[in-house]
Order: structure tokens, then C-alpha cells, then sequence
């Protein structure tokens, strides 16, 4: 595409991401309410960025998508906001996997995936956090076991913000989990 692009905005328009994605100097890339982010465009752009430190993801509709991969070795900041086009009547799992060893900055806002995996977090000092439970059954979605997984990948941060969805998704978990026994 280009060697010399270092910042890449993207914003309220389809997202079409062409077979081959070169961007090796780009440190800024922002899809800020796009349509039709998916798995397949994730595995496609973000290998293509191999210096990327900013990654925002704002809003964007994240249509068929069953695993949201952001495995950035050079990431230090990523906001990242979405809304999946979810069909309840369907089994859908999702997993949000998070593997930056360099990152900062979080700031996760939507509903609690179904498997919150972080990996290689050490260096995160600050972390807001906006998490929604989605209304179905508590049978379909182990809530305790997200909230756990999500606070093992961030127990070295120094920083926790919590909004109160957050913290009710927390204690909803917690109360699901003791009357487990």
C-alpha cells in the first residue's frame, strides 16, 4: 500500500480490506463506527501494521465475528468500544484475546465476552473498564468465570477505573458464583 503512511483514521464508512496489507510505518490506526469489521479483516490489517503503538476501535459493528485476536507486540494504547450484531436464537461463543506485551493503556466498553483471555499484560498500567452483561440466561454465559479470567490478565495494572455496569457485571458474578456451592 505505502511505506510512509504513520497515521490511518478510519471512520463511518464500510471497511474493505483488500487481500494484502503493507503499513510498516503506521503507529496510529483508528476505525472509529465502521460497518463490516470481522474476523477475517482483523487477521488481514493488523499483521500488516507491524509498528502499530495506537490501535482505537470505537463503536464499530462487529458483524459475524467469533474471535476479536489483537496480538500486537509493539501496542501501547488500545480503546476499543463495539457492538456485535448478535442473534440470540444461534450458539454464538465469542472470545476476546488481548496479547500485547508493551501495552499501557486499555479502555474496554461493551458486553462481557464469553471468554476474556489476556496474555503478556505486565506492562499495563491503566486499565477503564465498561462491561455489560448481555440479558440471557446466566445458564449460557459463565459470568464468574469471564470477570475471573479478565482480572488475572490485568493484576499487574496500577490504575483500574470501573463504571457502575462494571460493577454490577462484578457483582452479579459473584453472587452467580456462591450460590454455586
Amino acid at each position: 500500500m505505502t511505506s510512509t503512511l504513520v497515521v490511518l483514521k478510519l471512520s463511518r464508512m464500510p471497511l474493505f480490506v483488500p487481500s494484502f496489507v503493507s503499513l510498516p510505518k503506521l503507529n496510529v490506526l483508528e476505525i472509529r463506527r465502521v460497518m463490516g469489521l470481522d474476523d477475517n479483516n482483523i487477521r488481514i490489517l493488523l499483521p500488516g501494521c507491524p509498528t502499530i503503538e495506537e490501535l482505537v476501535i470505537e463503536e464499530s459493528t462487529m458483524e459475524k465475528t467469533r474471535v476479536i485476536d489483537i496480538s500486537i507486540p509493539t501496542l501501547k494504547s488500545f480503546p476499543f468500544s463495539y457492538r456485535f450484531v448478535i442473534d440470540i436464537s444461534v450458539d454464538c461463543p465469542y472470545e476476546f484475546v488481548i496479547n500485547a506485551p508493551n501495552l499501557d493503556y486499555v479502555h474496554v466498553k461493551g458486553h462481557i465476552s464469553d471468554n476474556f483471555v489476556a496474555k503478556s499484560l505486565v506492562t499495563l498500567i491503566d486499565a477503564h473498564l465498561d462491561l455489560r452483561h448481555i440479558a440471557v440466561d446466566a445458564d449460557h454465559y459463565n459470568i464468574y468465570h469471564h470477570v475471573r479470567e479478565l482480572f488475572k490478565g490485568i493484576a499487574n495494572i496500577k490504575l483500574l477505573s470501573l463504571s457502575n455496569d462494571s460493577v454490577q457485571v462484578f457483582l452479579k458474578s459473584f453472587r452467580l458464583k456462591s450460590h454455586s456451592y
